[in-house]
């Protein structure tokens, strides 16, 4: 995805699922994205709307297609992190899920945001382009996650974490499972600029 920035929006181009797309997501005065629609090539389009705690925390998402279809992502906040995702759709219940996030004592200084890192299920965040505009989604989680595991039996561990003396995060590993034991280990080099 391409994405230009204005003053109270942005603006993405690329692909989405295989089509030309368009998005645009409108920015509060707290630079959030608080809405966005995106419009592929032949006409279908996906809204996104997201709510934001006092403290400035992402706490809901709600994703609709032209077709009707609506997912529900609920962002549960315990000390500045996001413990429980909870999804929810209105067209097969027995998708559901709810995913639980432990962490670890390393604070997030470089402010990643987890959904970024790969360890959730995949059907979490990549189907949905707003949740790259990182920085634009309310604040970062106070420490860095260590294991999310979900109801639909998949589980992914961070390891090896490690910061240097200014808190940025070095190399680390990340292990994933799902409920066929299909396994899988990302490893991550960070590096900054």
């Amino acid at each position: 995805m391409n994405y230009s920035y204005s003053k109270d929006k942005i603006t993405s181009t690329g692909y989405v699922e295989s089509s030309n797309a368009t998005g645009v997501y409108n920015l509060d005065g707290n630079n959030r994205v608080t809405n966005g629609t995106i419009t592929k090539a032949n006409n279908e389009f996906e809204k996104s709307v997201f709510t934001y705690d006092s403290s400035g925390y992402l706490t809901k998402m709600v994703v609709s297609d032209d077709n009707g279809y609506t997912d529900t992502y609920k962002f549960e906040i315990s000390n500045g992190n996001i413990t429980s995702i909870i999804y929810e759709n209105n067209y097969a219940a027995s998708k559901n899920w709810t995913v639980n996030i432990s962490y670890s004592t390393i604070e997030n200084k470089a402010e990643i945001y987890f959904w970024d890192l790969g360890f959730l299920p995949n059907d979490i965040f990549y189907n949905y382009p707003a949740l790259q505009l990182q920085g634009y989604l309310g604040k970062a989680t106070k420490n860095l996650p260590s294991m999310a595991t979900t109801t639909g039996g998949f589980t992914g561990v961070i390891s090896k974490v490690l910061t240097n003396d200014g808190g940025a995060v070095t190399p680390f590993t990340i292990s994933a499972k799902d409920g066929d034991n299909d396994a899988e280990i990302l490893n991550y080099v960070v590096s900054y600029k």
